[in-house]
């Protein structure tokens, strides 16, 4: 029968509820729009093989007013595989969603395998989402939290929690046998045997079958809580709660207003979007100006500006991308947004403008709108630490500051003395050491839970003291190279730092992986780190051998542009919902940067203008189908129809 059919026998009750009491409706028997299954399995099903249209009942609830809260009970396995999906769908039509842990054993059967922790599935579910603890309240046991992609609340309800038991009124069972204790450790009870009526020690708000509803004494039949005898309480799985619309605007439901602009809703959208569009454009100015062409008119020098708009130009927008997005994940605050972020951008932007045309502008006018940027982005993170109360992540304070120091040293070089060789290499020590750190704590930990989710019991290793001497000798050696780049002991500092980063990687065990490509470019990226620093050590020793400017771009455009777009990949996929998997399109982003990379690598040896042509042809094909790919980012804060799937 059709939703608002369903419906007919309680009209009165449905009119109480409306000021102000909740109207569980679930159970056998229930359809919602198709006339074939009830709402515990259509709902799941529905959602699993995309077919939205079919829950005729949920829309039709949602469009006579009602707010629809829909609850499932968290389980491994099945559940896992749906939860962001089911989470896109609930908050995508403005629904509640709320997950029930299972209980870890019913009628004496022990879940192990399928019982899944709260606190493990809240873990996981924020490394793709930024959950913001919230006060809202619907009358029940759950703890909410918002989604801030998405906008919508979800709630987490645990029968293990004294709020869940201390809200349940005792209630007389008949039972008999062994009697588990759900919360505390009591042991077990023992009945005494045939029928009786005992009190229990955690007893429900309801009777299992039937019970009088607290819709002012209506009467209403549930069958969510199936007979203990014939159906045990694990085979329902799911359950539709409806509310009345205004109630549910009322308990603190927002939704994201229609007229935001998306592509300001999150630091990565704006920024990766920026920065994948500037190293496109700036490739193809470099190649314009070094043909003779002149578009722009910086006032340093066409190599100067091209390393320092690819240093702290397109890299310092992946910074700010990738802290912005989890500065919220440490402090569980709403992110950088709306005007503050428009605000943020506008200042990278004229930084942009100000350095391509400094020349007309003054070089130093142009070095103070630069530094501009740097110094907004470490107020910005200060501000969101210390309001959060994340003080130990202050530390990166440090990092966004030697960024900031890099990027003044630069300027003041090349417009003091024309050149900015040794603030150059300064800058791209800095910037590699950044992703020893970042990518020393990142990479195993992708891999290890990609590794975990495939049952490899092979796992990396964790950062450990081994890491921490690599770190000290790579920072070494990189103030060496700095500061005397022709010196012997540099070139050997930088083979043995090579050397150590090399052993790293092979603990982080990827060639596990090889069939994972969002994982696996991870590696390949830090890969460029010790080929980078033992082809920069050799050309320290042996110059005529090992070009400088060859080795120089294994650690530039190998070990950071593929690490950047390596991040930007997956971090766009995991924050928009997306499945992460290397499909296609982004397998042909990865191809296209490691084949601009081995071009510029020839070049340094050939010489032959077809080769820096073909290095930059790669280059910028690779972010123009980042751009393409990801486009979605900038229109709609959840798309499915872009989230990644696996290939045929």
């Amino acid at each position: 029968m059709e939703f608002d059919a369903a419906l007919d026998d309680h009209e009165e009750e449905i009119r109480r509820v409306a000021l102000g009491d909740e109207l569980n409706l679930a159970g056998e028997g229930l359809d919602i729009g198709t006339g074939q299954k009830p709402v515990e399995t259509l709902v799941p099903h529905a959602v699993e093989q995309g077919q939205i249209s079919n829950l005729g009942g949920v829309n039709a609830a949602l469009a006579a007013g009602l707010g629809v809260k829909i609850n499932a009970v968290a389980q491994r396995g099945a559940f896992e595989a749906k939860r962001d999906r089911l989470i896109r769908f609930a908050h995508g039509r403005g629904m509640d969603l709320v997950l029930i842990a299972e209980m870890p054993l019913v009628l004496g059967q022990a879940r192990a395998e399928t019982c899944l922790p709260l606190s493990e599935l809240r873990q996981s579910l924020e490394t793709r989402f930024t959950l913001v603890p919230v006060s809202d309240s619907t009358g029940g046991p759950a703890r909410y939290a918002r989604v801030a992609e998405t906008g919508g609340r979800l709630g987490f309800i645990t029968p293990l929690s004294c709020k869940f038991l201390h809200r349940l009124q005792p209630c007389p069972a008949r039972c008999q046998g062994p009697a588990f204790h759900l919360h505390g450790p009591r042991g077990i009870e023992r009945l005494a045997a045939g029928p009786r009526l005992r009190r229990c020690s955690a007893p429900r708000k309801r009777h299992p079958c039937r019970h009088r509803s607290q819709t002012k004494g209506a009467h209403v039949r549930h069958g969510s809580w199936p007979r203990f005898r014939d159906h045990p309480h694990h085979v329902r799985t799911w359950r539709l709660i409806a509310l009345p619309q205004h109630h549910a605007q009322s308990r603190g439901v927002q939704r994201p207003p229609a007229s935001r602009l998306v592509v300001l809703d999150r630091g990565f959208r704006l920024f990766f979007l920026a920065a994948a569009v500037w190293a496109a454009l700036l490739m193809v100015l470099f190649v314009l100006m070094w043909a003779g062409i002149d578009i722009a008119a910086p006032a340093l020098s066409i190599i100067d500006w091209h390393a320092h708009e690819l240093l702290f130009g397109y890299t310092g927008a992946v910074i700010a991308g990738f802290l912005l997005t989890a500065i919220p994940n440490w402090t569980k605050r709403y992110p950088v947004s709306g005007w503050r972020l428009a605000v943020l951008f506008s200042i990278w932007l004229a930084g942009r403008v100000a350095m391509a045309w400094s020349e007309p502008l003054g070089p130093w006018p142009a070095a103070i709108i630069e530094l501009c940027y740097p110094l907004g982005l470490a107020f910005v993170i200060a501000r969101e630490i210390i309001a959060g109360k994340n003080y130990r992540n202050l530390r990166v304070l440090l990092l966004v500051g030697l960024f900031a120091l890099a990027d003044a040293l630069f300027l003041y070089e090349a417009f003091a003395f024309g050149a900015a060789d040794i603030a150059r290499r300064g800058a791209v020590s800095v910037i590699v050491l950044l992703i020893m750190l970042v990518g020393g704590r990142v990479v195993p930990s992708f891999t290890r839970n990609w590794l975990a989710q495939h049952k490899l019991k092979s796992v990396p290793v964790p950062f450990n003291q081994f890491d921490a001497a690599t770190m000290a000798i790579s920072a070494l050696a990189l103030a060496l190279w700095t500061a005397l780049p022709d010196a012997t002991w540099t070139g050997i500092a930088l083979i043995f730092a090579g050397l150590a980063n090399a052993i790293r990687l092979f603990r982080w065990k990827g060639w596990l992986t090889f069939t994972e490509q969002l994982v696996l470019i991870l590696h390949v990226a830090f890969a460029f780190v010790p080929l980078g620093l033992v082809a920069t050590g050799l050309s320290s020793l042996f110059p005529d051998t090992v070009p400088p400017n060859a080795a120089l771009h294994l650690l530039t455009a190998g070990a950071i542009g593929l690490m950047t777009i390596a991040m930007m990949t997956r971090v766009s996929l995991g924050h928009t919902g997306g499945v992460l998997h290397a499909d296609t399109l982004i397998r042909a982003i990865y191809g296209s940067l490691v084949g601009s990379v081995l071009m510029r690598f020839a070049y340094g040896y050939a010489y032959e203008t077809a080769l820096l042509y073909l290095s930059a042809s790669f280059w910028v094909l690779g972010f123009v189908l980042f751009l393409f790919r990801y486009r979605y980012m900038a229109s709609a804060l959840n798309d499915p129809a872009f989230t990644a799937r696996p290939d045929p």
